[in-house]
């Protein structure tokens, strides 16, 4: 459950249990949350990029690559790849160290992307 700044949480055995930046989080408002292809939780917010595996949370910001941090969505693409739809910037393709920005250059109507995901082809809307 992603709240606005609240951070991730989750429901079990009606018991909620929260992640926020004091456990690790890079943000503290979640705007998508998806499963990746290893069963771990990736987490698109206001501060960047999380990756929740088992407990521990992995982070992802500028300096580890994402061209800006306001983050509003987040999918794996069928070969690892991890799309992220960055808030007034495009989307970013992050694979095997490298990276892409796709902006209106590249052909999108424009910058403020929200929502992406794949389609059961494996293609990206």
């Amino acid at each position: 459950i992603g709240t606005l700044r609240g951070g991730l949480n989750r429901l079990l055995r009606r018991q909620v249990l929260s992640y926020t930046q004091a456990q690790g989080l890079v943000f503290s408002t979640a705007y998508a949350i998806r499963e990746a292809k290893d069963g771990s939780l990736l987490l698109a917010g206001s501060g960047g990029l999380n990756r929740l595996r088992g407990q521990a949370l992995e982070q992802m910001r500028e300096q580890e690559g994402l061209a800006a941090t306001s983050l509003r969505s987040v999918v794996e693409g069928p070969d690892g790849a991890l799309y992220v739809a960055i808030y007034r910037q495009g989307v970013q393709c992050l694979h095997k160290g490298r990276s892409k920005l796709y902006t209106e250059a590249d052909g999108l109507p424009n910058h403020n992307v929200r929502g992406i995901t794949l389609d059961g082809a494996g293609r990206l809307w």
